[in-house]
C-alpha cells in the first residue's frame, strides 16, 4: 500500500495543476502572487476586488516578505480578470487541497489558535 503524500503548507505545492490563463507576454504579476494576495485579503475581511487591491497596497511591505510582487500590487481589474479566467473547478481543488494540508499540519503540531498572519507568513509561502 503506497504511503500517503506528506502534507505541505506551501501553496505552490497544491497549485501545480492550475493553469495560468493569461497571455504570457502580457503578464506583469505572478499567478501565485495574485492568489496569495487574494487569500490573505479575504482572510482579513476583503469582500471585493477593490478591497483586495487596497489591502495589498496597505500591507505591501509585509506581503513582500513572502510574495515576489515584482511590479507591485496588481490593480483590482487585473485581479478580477485573472479570477474570471481561472478554471473554477481546478482552483477549488487546489485551494481545498492546501486548506486540508494546513489543517492536518496544525493538528499534527497541536495548534490551538492560528492567526491569519502566521498562516500566511509561515505556512503558505515559506
Amino acid at each position: 500500500m503506497p504511503e500517503p503524500p506528506t502534507p505541505s503548507a506551501k501553496l505552490l505545492d497544491h497549485c501545480q495543476e492550475l493553469e495560468d490563463p493569461r497571455v504570457d507576454y502580457l503578464v506583469e504579476h505572478r499567478l501565485l502572487d495574485i492568489i496569495g494576495l487574494t487569500i490573505c485579503a479575504v482572510i482579513c475581511g476583503a469582500d471585493t476586488w477593490v478591497d483586495i487591491e487596497l489591502y495589498g497596497q496597505s500591507k505591501q511591505a509585509w506581503l513582500q516578505r513572502f510574495l515576489a510582487l515584482p511590479n507591485g500590487i496588481p490593480s483590482h481589474d487585473t485581479i478580477a480578470r485573472l479570477f474570471a479566467a481561472l478554471n473554477p473547478k481546478t482552483f477549488q481543488t487546489c485551494f481545498l487541497s492546501w486548506v486540508r494540508s494546513v489543517g492536518q499540519l496544525c493538528r499534527e503540531r497541536e495548534c490551538r489558535w492560528v492567526r491569519p498572519k502566521i498562516v500566511a507568513a509561515r505556512l503558505v509561502w515559506t
